[in-house]
């Protein structure tokens, strides 16, 4: 893991390595494992990332999209 400061801060610029909205990038976190990490405040988190974890995790999605797309092909061949 890098052990430097993050390198991308905040949600906007998150959103903005992915070109998707926030509230997309949101979604992801919740429901799709997003890797982000949280600095905990009194009135809310900061929410930071580190791009060799967010292209890891883009990886793993783009393989598991592969992966879903052949077995369906061999269930449904035309």
């Amino acid at each position: 893991m890098n052990a430097t400061s993050p390198d991308l801060h905040g949600w906007r610029e998150i959103a903005a390595h992915f070109n998707r909205s926030v509230r997309c990038v949101q979604r992801w976190e919740g429901n799709e494992n997003l890797r982000l990490h949280r600095h905990t405040h009194a009135r809310g988190d900061t929410v930071y990332a580190f791009l060799e974890e967010l292209d890891a995790w883009q990886g793993l999605d783009r393989a598991a999209e592969t992966n879903s797309a052949a077995v369906t092909k061999k269930r449904n061949p035309q």
